[in-house]
């Protein structure tokens, strides 16, 4: 009965344990390859996130990323803001040390360009180009001074 206790207690352990979540989690870094550590989440965390964060202007100026990761008990949202000078990418998972990879900041902004207009021309066979169109003009002579 002795051993039997014993036993019995580390086994129920091992299965409460087997069914936490574990994540990788770092804090502040500026690589992925230091948030590889592992951590046991706690019951109530169900999902791993990671977020990072970038600052700067365009491939001129840049002002820094940092790197966090860790268990979550909800998953933040948006995945990702842009505000031109600084991104923020989120990404959420629900597996083992599914946080591997670093969450990309968000793209930049971009316009919204309009749908292209379908063409009212039609190429003729025999000529290869469009009748409505003007006929191309000559490129102006360049004089270069010595």
């Amino acid at each position: 009965m002795k051993v039997f206790l014993p036993v019995l207690l580390a086994a129920l352990l091992g299965a409460e344990q087997a069914h936490s979540l574990v994540c990788f989690s770092c804090t502040n870094q500026q690589s992925n390859f230091y948030c590889l550590r592992p951590t046991v989440c706690e019951d109530t965390d169900n999902y791993c996130v990671t977020v990072s964060a970038a600052a700067g202007i365009g491939n001129v100026v840049d002002l820094g990323y940092s790197l966090n990761k860790g268990c979550s008990p909800i998953c933040p949202a948006p995945p990702g803001i842009n505000i031109g000078v600084a991104s923020v990418g989120t990404h959420c998972c629900q597996s083992f040390l599914c946080n591997f990879s670093a969450a990309r900041p968000a793209p930049p902004l971009r316009k919204e360009s309009p749908a292209p207009r379908p063409s009212r021309t039609r190429l003729t066979p025999h000529l290869g180009r469009s009748p409505h169109l003007p006929a191309p003009r000559p490129l102006p002579s360049l004089q270069v001074r010595m």
